[in-house]
């Protein structure tokens, strides 16, 4: 568990260099009373993973069957 820790204790000095499910913690610990902030946050949040997965899934997936294929 210690391990699993360790990168948010480095990090705990500078809050530029947060991981964004640290950020969106700490935002969510700013504006708990507001939840449409919330709610943006974590949609932009989720943004920029969901663009990078559909623009690759080709690539994902020819990964998969040539990986998965007896030669």
């Amino acid at each position: 568990m210690e391990r699993l820790l360790r990168p948010l204790i480095y990090l705990a000095g500078n809050r530029d260099n947060f991981p964004i499910s640290v950020g969106l913690t700490f935002f969510n610990g700013l504006y708990s009373e507001e939840p449409q902030l919330i709610l943006a946050a974590s949609i932009i949040t989720m943004s920029l993973p969901l663009i990078i997965f559909f623009f690759a899934q080709r690539v994902f997936m020819q990964g998969i069957v040539i990986t998965g294929v007896d030669k």
